[in-house]
């Protein structure tokens, strides 16, 4: 810039700083040009809040999600189908042979489950052996594989038949966390009644611990099949109110029953071709 300037201004002075005058004049000229163009454009795009509405975009709104929104019909009490209930809460009213399974109760928490199974007797050799103190030391030890199972009592009168019994059933084969929140001690309480006039036993079970959460009742009762021979019906109710772990615990509950009943309905016909009665070997 000293080059410049010596240059320009040069010996004759006068001449130098009249050009030199000239040239800044432009120089400033076409500073506040720009200026003036970039302030104008800083205003014109500029957001006053004070004088400006802030606008959002509008949200898109999800569409509801309709739970349960199919409806099958339900057999009421009277025989009319009714479409009130939706098609995940359905209770089965009429069981196939082989066993149903639904969820009832507020917010779905329990499960009924129900199974059916032929036995190769006719009813009163069926309830005989039910409470023969042999076959259910057979069941519990060799079928079902308790470590222990003991009639605590067993009374009777003209209408009913009371059992209390005590048993401890294996856990090994639970997942691990299960098996750590029972224990190996764990055990059952049952108490039972079979009514002689509906000839049907009823029980429920209370474990030694978390009686307030774990729940297992349910009855069984038998319907004639044909000759010699009947339909033994068993249903029970299960639920298990523990957070995190109630469902999968309620499945192995369930699974475990089914397991038992179908090992004895197998136990007891095989036990009843080897011991054959008087009447069914004539």
């Amino acid at each position: 810039m000293k080059l410049v300037h010596r240059a320009i201004i040069g010996p004759g002075g006068d001449a130098g700083q009249a050009a030199l005058s000239t040239i800044a004049g432009r120089t400033r000229a076409v500073s506040a040009g720009r200026t003036r163009a970039v302030v104008g454009r800083g205003v014109a795009g500029a957001i006053d809040p004070a004088t400006t509405t802030r606008r959002r975009a509008p949200r898109r709104r999800r569409a509801p999600v309709q739970h349960g929104s199919a409806r099958c019909p339900v057999s009421s009490s009277d025989g009319a189908d009714s479409t009130s209930a939706p098609a995940s809460i359905v209770v089965c009213r009429h069981a196939p042979l082989q066993g149903s399974r639904s969820r009832t109760g507020e917010g779905e928490r329990m499960i009924q489950i129900e199974a059916r199974h032929l036995i190769h007797c006719d009813e009163d050799t069926f309830w005989e052996l039910f409470f023969s103190p042999e076959v259910n030391e057979r069941i519990y030890r060799d079928v079902l594989k308790f470590a222990s199972f003991e009639v605590l009592e067993d009374r009777e009168d003209e209408r009913s038949r009371v059992r209390k019994a005590s048993g401890q059933p294996r856990v090994h084969a639970l997942p691990a966390a299960i098996q750590s929140m029972l224990g190996p001690s764990f055990r059952y309480i049952e108490d039972s009644v079979f009514d002689k006039a509906t000839r049907r036993w009823s029980f429920t079970m209370a474990p030694s611990l978390m009686s307030d959460r774990l729940r297992n009742a349910g009855a069984l009762r038998v319907e004639p099949s044909g000759l010699g021979q009947v339909t033994r019906v068993a249903c029970a109710t299960i639920e298990a109110k523990i957070f995190g772990l109630g469902r999968a615990l309620e499945g192995i509950m369930e699974k475990e029953m089914r397991a038992g009943w179908d090992d004895s309905a197998a136990f007891l016909n095989r036990w009843i071709a080897e011991h054959p009665t008087p009447a069914a070997a004539s």
